[in-house]
């Protein structure tokens, strides 16, 4: 019989407005903004084309996120339709930019689940561990760091009762200028997630997906443009025929935060991307 783990967490409350020493960090793990962020608030519209003519509807907020002055704690508030708060992820990080801890709640503060990131001297991740909302450990991630470069090389994934469920392995071919994530589950299957660029500079990531069989069920071909404003996906399934084609555009303030996108969908009769959605991020600086 497999041992557990037996943890168990108590998770603390975090104080949003928690006081730290020290500036602001421009970086944040995980943080697709940067900066010295006061708040941001996200919006959404519809977009329907109607004689050539695109028309949105007015616009439903979605999301908050709400950061200390320090950088170090954040606040992401994710609302209902009626304005009220469906959930709230607290996260805190250390003073070097990486993640310390998670904790997801419902709106009344319920807690949901919660993630706890340890690291090594040298600083790189060494583990990440999920909890239920209970307490008890769902699972455990080992992370495997080369500090020479420094990067992440390999992580195994175990349930909180200690059984394996996954084992991710990266390949870096230095010559093709690629890079392979290669994720095995033990009933067989597994994916492929391929990096790399073209001659034009685009990036370019294709993801395989594996039945246990070794028999290839679906594949994705994501291209994004070297200034990351534009990304066209295509998914396709196992036989090779088209399932889906995506598109995304991309606006940033001079900070580079990103605070618009709009997405696409192909119109198959027309032969052509038309917008469906749109999303607005309103961003404010502590610094403004």
């Amino acid at each position: 019989m497999k041992k557990g783990f037996g943890l168990t967490v108590t998770i603390l409350t975090v104080t949003l407005w928690s006081t730290f020493s020290g500036a602001q960090q421009g970086y944040r793990q995980g943080d697709a903004l940067h900066g010295p962020v006061k708040t941001a608030r996200f919006e959404r519209t519809a977009i329907r084309v109607v004689n050539g003519s695109e028309i949105e509807s007015p616009p439903v907020l979605i999301q908050e996120i709400v950061y200390s002055r320090d950088g170090r704690s954040r606040e992401t508030r994710v609302y209902n339709p009626d304005g009220s708060i469906r959930q709230k992820t607290i996260e805190t990080y250390r003073p070097d930019g990486t993640q310390a801890t998670q904790q997801v709640v419902d709106g009344s503060d319920k807690m949901i689940s919660a993630r706890t990131f340890e690291t090594g001297q040298s600083g790189l991740p060494v583990s990440e561990t999920r909890y239920n909302g209970d307490g008890s450990v769902k699972e455990k991630k080992f992370i495997q760091s080369d500090p020479t470069v420094p990067s992440i090389n390999a992580t195994t994934t175990v349930a909180g009762d200690g059984r394996q469920l996954e084992t991710s392995v990266v390949n870096v071919d230095s010559v093709s200028k690629t890079s392979t994530w290669t994720t095995s589950k033990p009933d067989g299957s597994r994916s492929e997630q391929i990096a790399s660029r073209d001659s034009a500079g685009n990036h370019r990531t294709e993801i395989r997906s594996y039945a246990p069989n070794g028999t290839l069920e679906s594949r994705s071909i994501s291209i994004m443009d070297p200034a990351v404003t534009r990304k066209e996906v295509t998914i396709y399934d196992g036989a090779g025929n088209v399932r889906m084609k995506t598109l995304e555009t991309r606006e940033y303030d001079q900070r580079h935060n990103l605070i618009k996108t709009v997405n696409y969908r192909w119109n198959n009769e027309l032969q052509k991307f038309q917008p469906s959605v749109a999303n607005y991020a309103r961003i404010t600086y502590f610094d403004n």
